[in-house]
């Protein structure tokens, strides 16, 4: 059961005198953290590495952990894992982190989708995750994920789905 009280987007960002504060004085929030079911304790906010390439990526996950983000979210079809492991690796030097002190999210596609053969679901999105377990932990000793999400849903193979599912390739 969670505890701390949710905070919008919009609380978080109402206060336009926080933008005009150095960088380092202003937390969002970074602290909190809400505990899984499975006792796993998750940072509530991350620093996202979407549509970023290889070097933005790198800068940008240096600079959330080094301002106190300690979890990082990335996916396998972002392509940017080399990024993200540098930015990990000059972040946590920067910020004097160990890798437990880091949180990462990933997120691989769904059975069917995104190179994840369907007929083989459990083998392929295995391999899937040991690309970007290997990918991350190119100039960082990432070692092990911590979050691992579908970041879209199985494709469906019901002869009539609903328009919105997403049909295998």
């Amino acid at each position: 059961e969670e505890t701390s009280p949710r905070v919008s987007m919009g609380e978080m960002f109402s206060n336009a005198e926080s933008f005009n504060q150095p960088l380092n004085d202003w937390n969002p929030g970074l602290g909190e953290t809400v505990t899984l079911r499975n006792g796993v304790v998750m940072p509530r906010v991350s620093a996202g590495t979407w549509l970023y390439n290889d070097t933005e990526a790198a800068s940008s996950v240096e600079a959330a952990l080094t301002v106190g983000f300690r979890h990082v979210d990335t996916a396998l079809d972002y392509g940017n894992q080399r990024g993200v492991s540098t930015g990990l690796r000059k972040g946590a030097a920067k910020a004097g982190l160990h890798r437990e002190d880091m949180f990462v999210t990933t997120k691989v596609p769904g059975c069917g989708i995104g190179g994840v053969d369907a007929s083989n679901c459990v083998g392929s999105t295995s391999d899937a995750l040991r690309k970007d377990l290997v990918a991350l932990s190119a100039d960082y000793a990432v070692r092990y994920l911590d979050l691992v999400l579908l970041h879209f849903p199985p494709c469906v193979v019901d002869p009539q789905p609903s328009p919105t599912a997403t049909r295998c390739s």
